[in-house]
C-alpha cells in the first residue's frame, strides 16, 4: 500500500524553506516543509520565543533527525523544527503524525510541546529497535503468530481492522499481546525449539484478575509440502494490504516498535499454520502469577507445557463471534 507523503507536493526551494500547512481545524499549528536540499521538514509552530530558551536544554538528539528550536523565514515561523537526514520518509511521516496526535491531546501550547519532546525522546529507542540486528528466530516466530491472530480476529471474530490494530499492544510493552475492552489475548508460537511448551516472560503475563484472558497457541511448521506457506515479509504485506490508510499506518508503527522492518532476512523461512489451540487462563491453567508470589520474588520467567493445560482448553476465544453479533 502506497500513501502519498505531504512533501511530494512541495517543490525544493532555491534557499530557505517552502511550507504547506497541516489541517487548519486543529488546536495547534503544524507545517510540512522542504529545505533547499530537498529534505522533508516538520514544524510545530509556537506563539512565543520563550519556548526556544526554556526547551533548548531539553532538545532531543535522535540519529537521522535534525531537531532545533528555531525562528525561520525572517520571523514568519518560530517553533520546533524536525528535519529528516536519512531516506526514511515514510517512517518520518509516521513519527510526525504521532507528534501531531500527542500535541492535540492536550490544550495548552506548553503541555503540547512537552508531550512532543517526550515522544521524540521515546522515538529514539523505537528507531534504534528498527535498525538493530534482525529479530531472533524465536522473536520472528512470535511476531508471525501475532500477525496470524490479527487476521483471525478480523476474519473469524468480526472485529474490525481498526479495533484489532489498536488492541495490539504487545509491541508497546504491555504484558499481553492484545488488550480489548472485553478481554485480553496472549499469543504464543509452538513447534519451535521448545516443542509444545511456551515461554512466559514474566509473572504478570498470565496474571489478569480484572479481565478474561485467553492464550492462543499457533503451531508453525516450516514449509514441507504444497500447502500454502508465508514468510514473515509476505504475511506482513498480506496483513497490511487488507487495511485502510489510517489503520495501515498504525499497523506499520507497531511493527516498527516491535523491531521489524522489511528486509531480505525475513524472506525465509516460510511457515504453514498447523493446529491452533485456545486456552482460558483460569485457576486450572498452570501459571506463576505476581499476585501469588512470595514477597521478594520478581522477574520470573518460566515454561508451560501445554499438554498439562488440557483442562483449560476451549474451542473458541472467549470473545464475540460473527454469529453472535449478526
Amino acid at each position: 500500500m502506497t500513501i502519498e507523503l505531504p512533501w511530494s507536493s512541495i517543490n525544493t526551494p532555491v534557499s530557505g524553506y517552502l511550507w504547506k500547512r497541516h489541517h487548519t481545524d486543529l488546536k495547534h499549528v503544524f507545517w510540512w516543509g522542504k529545505d533547499h536540499l530537498g529534505r522533508p521538514v516538520w514544524l510545530f509552530q509556537l506563539t512565543t520565543t520563550e519556548h526556544l530558551v526554556v526547551n533548548e536544554r531539553r532538545r532531543p538528539s535522535v540519529a537521522g533527525l535534525g531537531i532545533e528550536f528555531v525562528v525561520v523565514d525572517n520571523g514568519k515561523f518560530e517553533g520546533l523544527k524536525v528535519t529528516l537526514l536519512t531516506p526514511d520518509a515514510d517512517i518520518f511521516h509516521s513519527l510526525c503524525l504521532i507528534l501531531i496526535s500527542v500535541a492535540e491531546a492536550v490544550e495548552t501550547e506548553t503541555q503540547a510541546l512537552a508531550s512532543v519532546v517526550t515522544h521524540v525522546e521515546r522515538w529514539q529507542s523505537f528507531l534504534a529497535a528498527a535498525r538493530r540486528d534482525v529479530l531472533t528466530p524465536e522473536e520472528a516466530r512470535g511476531l508471525h503468530a501475532e500477525l496470524i491472530v490479527i487476521n483471525l480476529l478480523i476474519d473469524s471474530y468480526g472485529r474490525s481492522a481498526s479495533e484489532v490494530v489498536a488492541a495490539w499492544e504487545g509491541p508497546l510493552g504491555r504484558p499481553q499481546d492484545f488488550h480489548f475492552a472485553d478481554g485480553y489475548i496472549e499469543v504464543k508460537a509452538v513447534g519451535g525449539r521448545y516443542g509444545d511448551a511456551v515461554l512466559i516472560s514474566s509473572e504478570y503475563q498470565l496474571d489478569v484478575a480484572s479481565k478474561s484472558l485467553c492464550l492462543i497457541a499457533i503451531e508453525l511448521r516450516e514449509e514441507e509440502d504444497e500447502n500454502p506457506a508465508l514468510s514473515l515479509n509476505q504475511l506482513v504485506a498480506k496483513t497490511l494490504g487488507r487495511m485502510g490508510a489510517e489503520d495501515g499506518k498504525l499497523f506499520e508503527d507497531r511493527l516498527l516498535i516491535a523491531g521489524f522492518i522489511t528486509r531480505p532476512e525475513y524472506d525465509f523461512p516460510a511457515y504453514q499454520v498447523g493446529k491452533i489451540h485456545t486456552f482460558q487462563v483460569d485457576d486450572s491453567f498452570p501459571s506463576i502469577c505476581a499476585s501469588k508470589l512470595m514477597a521478594g520474588l520478581s522477574n520470573v520467567k518460566y515454561r508451560v507445557d501445554l499438554a498439562e493445560a488440557s483442562k483449560s482448553r476451549i474451542p473458541l476465544l472467549n470473545l464475540w463471534t460473527k454469529s453472535e453479533n449478526g
